[in-house]
């Protein structure tokens, strides 16, 4: 069960919009006073207004709504909403009426509540009626009844639990051990970090019994949850109750360090994630047929990389579990690891989830083009790495050896070259895009990188900048130390190997890798895998000559011609393939492997 959508007439900063939500998380993103604030105010409203229609107890078997039209606010009942006055709740203050309209689905139908609010004559109050006429209530209620499967005439009080959690920084010292009731009444009005120790009470064992009493499993997941976002090593929670006053006291103790804290002394970001852990974790939480929680901006007062591993928790707990979540963010560097957004602009009449290809080349490139250009960046790489993952999971099973390179240009010209100078054999080993000198680093220093594949596992750098990521890359030994056989090194424990191009036979390109027969220019040297083509008159035009200190040097054409200049490799004669089979012998040698010899026509 979830909210499908969410549709305001009238309210705050919106005239009219339809907001249609995914049924488990939405991350919402917008400009400042685009009207983020306003949907979790319009979904507090609506819940706080729906709870006084429904009954105690039921004596009318044809509705579990009160008979009472109306129903009022003060402006103290809904202080939540920063407002000092009624009017400015209404988006056009001229009209007597604003409308929070929620859709309830579980997927194949669903029921549409709305909520009218209604000005008064002398403005001290604000009222307020389930669906625009009475007789439409118990029609509501049949539908609500159908919906969740329940019987008509039911009590509706555990339908929907909708939590609101700003970011918190400090707790009260004392809290007082509450009632069932009075803790959902405090989810209800958004202040859960007044009752964290009352959530975690019933999950906690008792600190004097903590190494005799089991754990529950909710608390399992608490403190491995804790321990994985914030990369805490060992923690684990205890609880105590002060038997005179009866506050509950929770305790947080680090095995490692073997220090032990109230929770209040606990750091800003940590409470705030605990905070958010244990409603999620709370048992009467579950109970309700729809529970959604409302976080804004939760990575507050956190690490760039706690928020990160923080929002793929949510999303994953918003799956696995069938929760529904609502995050408020400002931070956009956080949202290139994720499919889709919600990109919120009142000029909207509908707000639908998506994809963040699109918000970025038509809302976020408008906005903010500097900011774009770093999410366009790290939403390649997440593509990237999202392929080269897929690629190694199909290829587990695969009983070849795995040859990364820096990109996929780099790909195509090596499937061509192998043809060409191979075409009596099938190539002995696959062919990956790694997509660029840091990924491989990364990957190759990555021991799940070894646990996927039991295969030998070979990277291929350039031989220019790049050579500081072949060198840099940690626990390899060098086993080759000739330039012109391709450098080598070879991991200490596992099958993996690292390769600089070889340097060809061209004289041009040895003088911008080769001090002497041994010694290079390490990083300074340049040499791309297209640099292998170079002594060739019909290539020429794809190399420009440039002035250097020493002498000339001869690059490329640039990147972006990269891709066409491999497409037209598929063309080429085996002979222009030729300064490659320094490398390929290479690869042959690691993976003991016996190429045939390769010979040209006269």
């Amino acid at each position: 069960m979830h909210i499908s959508k969410l549709k305001i007439k009238n309210f705050k900063c919106f005239d009219e919009v339809e907001i249609i939500f995914d049924p488990n998380f939405n991350l919402i993103i917008g400009e400042n006073n685009s009207g983020k604030s306003t949907i979790f105010d319009g979904l507090r409203l609506w819940q706080l207004a729906f709870q006084k229609f429904l009954k105690d107890r039921t004596n009318n078997q044809q509705s579990s709504f009160y008979a009472s039209q109306f129903y009022s606010f003060t402006i103290d009942d809904i202080s939540f909403l920063r407002i000092l006055d009624f009017k400015n709740l209404f988006n056009n203050n001229s009209k007597k009426e604003f409308e929070i309209s929620l859709t309830i689905s579980n997927g194949d139908s669903e029921v549409i509540l709305p909520i009218i609010f209604l000005k008064t004559t002398k403005g001290q109050v604000l009222n307020f009626q389930l669906c625009k006429q009475p007789n439409h209530r118990p029609v509501a209620s049949q539908k609500i009844s159908d919906l969740f499967k329940i019987p008509l005439g039911s009590d509706f009080k555990e339908l929907f639990l909708f939590t609101y959690i700003n970011p918190i920084f400090l707790l009260p010292n004392k809290e007082p051990q509450y009632s069932k009731g009075y803790i959902l009444s405090k989810l209800h009005k958004a202040k859960a970090n007044e009752i964290i120790r009352n959530l975690l009470f019933a999950i906690s064992p008792e600190r004097k019994r903590i190494k005799k009493d089991e754990k529950t499993d909710k608390l399992i997941h608490i403190e491995n949850s804790i321990k994985e976002i914030l990369k805490i090593e060992n923690i684990n929670f205890s609880k105590r109750l002060e038997d005179e006053e009866s506050f509950i006291k929770i305790f947080s103790k680090n095995e490692i360090f073997n220090t032990e804290v109230e929770i209040n002394q606990l750091g800003s970001g940590t409470i705030n994630v605990l905070n958010i852990l244990a409603v999620l974790a709370y048992g009467d939480y579950e109970k309700f047929n729809l529970n959604a929680l409302m976080l804004d901006e939760p990575d507050s007062h956190l690490h760039f990389n706690h928020q990160s591993r923080l929002y793929k928790h949510l999303e994953t707990v918003s799956l696995d579990e069938n929760k529904q979540i609502f995050i408020i963010t400002h931070n956009s560097s956080l949202i290139s690891q994720f499919e889709n957004v919600l990109f919120i602009r009142q000029d909207q009449k509908v707000i639908n989830p998506i994809p963040l290809d699109e918000y970025l080349e038509n809302h976020l490139k408008e906005i903010d083009e500097n900011h774009y250009n770093v999410m366009k960046e790290l939403s390649e790489a997440k593509k990237e790495k999202n392929t080269l993952s897929k690629q190694l999971d199909d290829l587990k099973n695969i009983n070849t050896p795995l040859i990364y390179t820096e990109g996929p240009s780099d790909v195509t010209i090596l499937e061509n070259a192998f043809v060409k100078l191979y075409p009596q054999i099938e190539r002995p080993f696959n062919l990956i895009n790694g997509s660029c000198a840091n990924h491989l680093k990364n990957i190759f220093e990555n021991t799940s990188t070894f646990e996927k594949s039991e295969q030998i596992q070979i990277a291929i750098f350039d031989f220019d900048d790049a050579y500081n990521q072949w060198n840099g890359v940690k626990r390899y030994n060098q086993i080759e130390n000739n330039p012109i056989k391709c450098l080598v090194k070879k991991h200490q424990d596992n099958n993996g190997y690292l390769i600089l191009l070889p340097v060809p036979e061209i004289e041009l390109i040895k003088k911008q890798v080769l001090i002497n027969e041994n010694e290079t220019f390490k990083h300074k040297s340049i040499l791309e895998i297209e640099h292998l083509f170079f002594n060739q008159e019909k290539f020429k035009d794809w190399f420009f000559e440039e002035k250097a200190p020493g002498g000339n040097i001869y690059l490329f054409k640039g990147d972006k011609y990269k891709t066409e200049f491999a497409t037209l490799t598929k063309n080429f004669e085996s002979e222009d393939f030729k300064h490659f089979i320094p490398l390929f012998e290479k690869i042959a040698s690691i993976i003991n492997y016996e190429l045939p010899k390769v010979e040209f026509n006269a």
